[in-house]
């Protein structure tokens, strides 16, 4: 198989290589098409259609550059991380998470300060200011494989019907 190349797997074939130990390294990551993709999920498969290999998800070698990108910003290896992550620009929010716990580890990168909890299973990133910092963050924070992720800190520019408290879902920066 060559690299960038389409494999088609049924349901089943999918759920025992997403399962097994190894399809999650960059070395054997490729793309995978079902044949019940509705084009919703994930894209279209349309064989018209290429594959994007911009995104970090389809390409090792940017998922690897992701990787060494994440550990340098935030002091943290992929790795160090735990599949549940918040994301904030509020140093308070550091702050009290640091209290949280008593094993909680803080690492410094060279943009970012990053705090992690075994016991409570989550990692904290202050990624600072800035929307394309929060977009960066976001795309190299995929090559830690988190299973939940949540922005905590405030937007610009609501609309005058949102309350303070109301959870705003944003689609774009």
């Amino acid at each position: 198989m060559d690299k960038g190349d389409e494999v088609r797997l049924d349901r089943s074939q999918v759920e025992e290589a997403v399962t097994a130990p190894s399809a999650t390294t960059p070395a054997e990551r490729t793309r995978v098409a079902l044949d019940t993709d509705d084009g919703v999920e994930q894209g279209s498969h349309d064989e018209a259609r290429p594959v994007n290999m911009n995104l970090i998800y389809n390409n090792s070698e940017k998922w690897e550059i992701g990787r060494q990108i994440l550990e340098r910003y935030t002091g943290t290896p992929p790795e160090g991380m735990q599949k549940q992550v918040l994301l904030t620009n509020f140093e308070y929010y550091s702050e009290r998470f640091g209290r949280m716990s008593d094993d909680v580890v803080t690492t410094r990168g060279s943009a970012m300060t990053a705090r992690h909890s075994e016991r409570l299973g989550v990692s904290l990133i202050n990624f600072s200011v800035g929307s394309p910092v929060a977009a960066l963050i976001i795309e190299v924070l995929a090559t830690a494989e988190p299973k939940a992720t949540l922005f905590l800190g405030m937007a610009g520019g609501l609309h005058r019907s949102l309350e303070v408290g109301d959870f705003v879902l944003p689609t774009a920066a």
